[in-house]
């Protein structure tokens, strides 16, 4: 009790309005614990555009509901016109788009992790791409960078040009001859 006088007194404070602050910063904690614990919440670490997805799959099957229990008076129409249809519609195809193009972006990240967990590729400079340790990265005239293979590549085609045991020009004619076109099988008879 003494140390809390000798701080009243050397350092004033006003403290309701600091208990105040501390009630409403811990009901603020103990909402947003529950809010996560809920599982009816959207999480947040939940992808916006498959949450966006679910939620206007929700309100096309409530529109149909709907559409079902809606009737024609005359000519006139109770529900939402082709109009506002084609909105949605052509909205819903951007978001499947939107959401195909995310879940590949996030198939080739798991694939680029995998691959580097395997010690046999780094990244490159930017991190956009991977290359194995030899290799070297360029940026095109597109502004994209791009690993050059062209090593490999040339070593892949000198030892598939190397890969031979003809000794002489008629052994390695042997070897590159398909079909010898002399033998009488060849020739074909035609009667008349």
């Amino acid at each position: 009790m003494k140390g809390l006088e000798w701080l009243r007194e050397k350092y004033p404070i006003d403290e309701a309005r600091a208990a105040e602050e501390w009630a409403e910063k811990e009901a603020n904690r103990i909402a947003y614990e529950l809010w996560l614990a809920d599982p009816e919440t959207e999480s947040k670490y939940k992808d916006p555009a498959r949450a966006f997805k679910e939620q206007m799959e929700k309100e096309e099957a409530e529109r149909q509901r709907q559409e079902a229990d809606d009737r024609k008076i005359g000519i006139l129409h109770a529900g939402k016109s082709q109009f506002e249809l084609n909105i949605e519609e052509k909205r819903r195809q951007r978001l499947e788009e939107i959401t195909r193009i995310a879940e590949e972006k996030e198939q080739k990240e798991r694939e680029m992790e995998e691959k580097l967990a395997t010690g046999e590729y780094v990244r490159t400079p930017t991190g956009t791409q991977l290359m194995k340790p030899g290799q070297t990265a360029y940026v095109d005239v597109f502004g994209r960078e791009q690993v050059s293979r062209r090593k490999e590549e040339m070593e892949k085609y000198n030892k598939a040009a190397q890969v031979t045991d003809a000794k002489t020009p008629e052994e390695l004619l042997a070897q590159t001859t398909l079909v010898s076109l002399s033998s009488p099988s060849s020739q074909i008879l035609v009667h008349c």
